[in-house]
Protein backbone atom coordinates (compact mmCIF):
# COMPACT_ATOMS: atom_id res chain seq x y z
CA UNK A 1 0.00 0.00 0.00
CA UNK A 2 1.36 3.57 -1.09
CA UNK A 3 2.10 5.66 1.87
CA UNK A 4 1.12 9.56 1.88
CA UNK A 5 3.97 11.59 2.22
CA UNK A 6 2.68 14.83 3.67
CA UNK A 7 0.07 17.38 1.80
CA UNK A 8 1.58 20.36 1.09
CA UNK A 9 -1.51 22.51 2.22
CA UNK A 10 0.69 21.30 5.81
CA UNK A 11 3.88 23.02 5.18
CA UNK A 12 4.59 26.77 6.13
CA UNK A 13 7.43 28.90 5.98
CA UNK A 14 9.76 28.41 9.54
CA UNK A 15 10.23 32.54 9.07
CA UNK A 16 7.02 34.92 8.57
CA UNK A 17 6.14 35.72 5.07
CA UNK A 18 7.59 38.70 3.86
CA UNK A 19 7.05 39.11 0.07
CA UNK A 20 6.80 36.00 -1.67
CA UNK A 21 10.14 35.73 -4.17
CA UNK A 22 12.77 33.56 -4.99
CA UNK A 23 14.71 34.19 -1.83
CA UNK A 24 11.94 33.08 0.38
CA UNK A 25 12.86 29.31 -0.58
CA UNK A 26 16.18 29.87 1.35
CA UNK A 27 14.22 30.74 4.48
CA UNK A 28 12.59 27.05 4.07
CA UNK A 29 9.54 24.93 4.87
CA UNK A 30 8.36 23.38 7.58
CA UNK A 31 5.44 21.18 9.00
CA UNK A 32 4.30 20.36 12.28
CA UNK A 33 4.59 15.82 13.37
CA UNK A 34 3.88 13.33 16.01
CA UNK A 35 7.49 11.66 16.19
CA UNK A 36 8.99 9.25 19.02
CA UNK A 37 10.46 10.51 22.10
CA UNK A 38 13.66 9.70 21.15
CA UNK A 39 13.74 11.30 18.27
CA UNK A 40 15.70 14.90 18.19
CA UNK A 41 16.60 17.70 16.92
CA UNK A 42 19.05 16.68 13.40
CA UNK A 43 17.69 13.00 12.96
CA UNK A 44 16.13 13.11 9.58
CA UNK A 45 12.79 11.57 9.17
CA UNK A 46 9.98 9.68 6.84
CA UNK A 47 6.85 9.00 6.87
CA UNK A 48 5.99 5.75 9.26
CA UNK A 49 1.95 6.37 8.36
CA UNK A 50 -1.37 7.51 7.84
CA UNK A 51 -2.14 11.06 9.55
CA UNK A 52 -3.60 10.86 12.68
CA UNK A 53 -6.22 13.40 13.72
CA UNK A 54 -4.65 15.59 10.31
CA UNK A 55 -1.01 15.27 12.05
CA UNK A 56 1.67 13.87 10.07
CA UNK A 57 3.71 10.50 11.68
CA UNK A 58 7.29 10.13 11.06
CA UNK A 59 10.40 8.88 12.72
CA UNK A 60 13.93 8.63 12.52
CA UNK A 61 14.93 7.08 9.01
CA UNK A 62 17.35 3.83 8.93
CA UNK A 63 19.28 3.78 5.47
CA UNK A 64 19.47 0.03 6.26
CA UNK A 65 16.06 -0.34 5.30
CA UNK A 66 14.19 0.48 2.66
CA UNK A 67 11.06 0.42 4.69
CA UNK A 68 12.19 3.66 6.98
CA UNK A 69 13.29 5.85 3.72
CA UNK A 70 13.19 8.24 1.80
CA UNK A 71 13.62 11.33 4.19
CA UNK A 72 11.04 13.70 3.66
CA UNK A 73 12.63 16.33 5.96
CA UNK A 74 14.56 16.77 9.43
CA UNK A 75 13.56 17.56 13.23
CA UNK A 76 14.71 21.31 13.73
CA UNK A 77 12.59 21.37 16.71
CA UNK A 78 10.59 19.27 19.56
CA UNK A 79 7.65 21.00 21.26
CA UNK A 80 6.74 18.25 23.02
CA UNK A 81 8.14 14.81 23.89
CA UNK A 82 6.44 13.57 20.99
CA UNK A 83 5.81 16.76 18.27
CA UNK A 84 8.20 18.25 16.21
CA UNK A 85 9.24 20.75 13.15
CA UNK A 86 10.04 18.54 10.54
CA UNK A 87 12.05 21.06 7.83
CA UNK A 88 11.63 20.03 4.63
CA UNK A 89 14.31 22.90 2.34
CA UNK A 90 15.86 25.38 2.96
CA UNK A 91 18.60 26.73 5.02
CA UNK A 92 19.69 25.02 8.45
CA UNK A 93 22.92 25.92 10.96
CA UNK A 94 22.56 22.44 13.19
CA UNK A 95 25.39 21.56 11.90
CA UNK A 96 28.98 22.37 10.84
CA UNK A 97 29.22 22.28 6.78
CA UNK A 98 31.50 21.84 4.31
CA UNK A 99 31.08 24.97 1.63
CA UNK A 100 30.14 23.27 -1.81
CA UNK A 101 30.28 19.85 0.01
CA UNK A 102 27.14 17.38 -0.69
CA UNK A 103 25.30 15.89 2.37
CA UNK A 104 23.83 12.35 2.86
CA UNK A 105 22.11 10.34 6.06
CA UNK A 106 24.40 8.69 7.57
CA UNK A 107 23.68 5.52 9.80
CA UNK A 108 22.83 7.63 12.95
CA UNK A 109 20.23 9.40 10.98
CA UNK A 110 22.15 12.84 10.51
CA UNK A 111 23.64 14.46 7.95
CA UNK A 112 26.94 13.32 6.80
CA UNK A 113 29.73 14.98 4.06
CA UNK A 114 31.03 11.52 3.16
CA UNK A 115 28.46 9.26 0.95
CA UNK A 116 27.81 6.05 3.50
CA UNK A 117 29.15 2.90 1.68
CA UNK A 118 27.55 -0.71 3.19
CA UNK A 119 29.93 -2.57 5.18
CA UNK A 120 27.97 -5.59 4.82
CA UNK A 121 24.48 -5.75 3.13
CA UNK A 122 22.70 -2.61 1.88
CA UNK A 123 21.60 1.18 2.51
CA UNK A 124 20.29 3.15 0.49
CA UNK A 125 22.07 6.05 -0.27
CA UNK A 126 20.11 9.92 -0.25
CA UNK A 127 21.52 13.07 -1.12
CA UNK A 128 19.71 16.01 1.08
CA UNK A 129 21.30 19.38 0.67
CA UNK A 130 24.78 21.39 0.27
CA UNK A 131 26.90 23.00 2.34
CA UNK A 132 26.75 26.80 2.08
CA UNK A 133 28.85 27.88 4.40
CA UNK A 134 30.91 26.64 7.68
CA UNK A 135 27.64 26.93 9.55
CA UNK A 136 24.95 26.72 6.77
CA UNK A 137 23.16 23.87 5.28
CA UNK A 138 20.65 24.18 2.23
CA UNK A 139 18.21 21.20 2.60
CA UNK A 140 16.36 19.81 -0.85
CA UNK A 141 14.86 16.54 -0.86
CA UNK A 142 14.45 14.74 -3.82
CA UNK A 143 13.66 11.67 -2.39
CA UNK A 144 15.74 9.50 -5.08
CA UNK A 145 17.27 6.70 -3.20
CA UNK A 146 20.72 4.33 -4.39
CA UNK A 147 20.38 1.10 -3.07
CA UNK A 148 24.11 0.19 -2.32
CA UNK A 149 25.38 -3.47 -1.73
CA UNK A 150 28.59 -4.80 0.05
Amino acid sequence: MARTLIRYSQVRRTEPESGANDLDFAKGRAYEADCLAADVAGKFVYVTGPEVAGIPQVSTVDITNPAKMPSVGMIVAKTTATRCTVQTVGETSLFVTVPGGRYFIDVAGVATNSPPTPVTGEIFQQLIGVGLESSRLLLNFNGQLVNLKS
